[in-house]
């Protein structure tokens, strides 16, 4: 894809996303059907990057999402979303350590990939470690956060 004005696009485009959100939406309701339940209407919400788009006025009703169907994140705020980056960061650290250690063949698929990634994500995001986590950001980072008046917590409580 291409920017707008015209370059190579360093990264998913505005497009790109609605079309990943749209083929997310069609996987889920395939996985519904195909395991005999009800699909319930997933709930979306991104934060505020530009490439995500105004739900509202963005184009986004084309791809069945509307604000009914979507939620706002507050701007970003990396001590605030800090469960979110280590649980990110730990899974990605094993990730990258099995794909070094894996030799490409003709016969890979994607399949063996997801699976790894639910096998690591599962053995490393267990509910204590969310546990601590979580109570390392209300009970060190959000004091300290209201205690510098919405800026940036000191390191070391971060």
């Amino acid at each position: 894809m291409q920017t707008k004005g015209g370059k190579v696009a360093r990264g998913p485009t505005a497009e790109e996303f609605q079309h990943f959100i749209s083929e997310c939406k069609t996987h889920w309701k395939l996985h519904c059907q195909e395991a005999g339940i009800e699909p319930i209407e997933p709930i979306f919400s991104w934060d505020n990057a530009s490439i995500h788009g105004d739900v509202e006025g963005g184009g986004w009703a084309e791809h069945g999402i509307t604000s009914a169907e979507h939620t706002l994140l507050p701007p970003y705020s990396p001590d605030m979303h800090s469960v979110i980056e280590l649980c990110h960061a730990l899974v990605m650290v094993h990730m990258r350590r099995y794909i070094g250690k894996t030799i490409p063949t003709a016969k890979d698929s994607l399949e063996q990939y997801i699976n790894q990634l639910r096998t690591t994500f599962h053995a490393h995001i267990t509910p204590s470690w969310a546990q601590r986590t979580t109570h390392r950001l209300f009970w060190d980072v959000l004091p300290a956060i209201l205690e510098h008046e919405g800026r940036y917590a000191p390191k070391s409580k971060r």
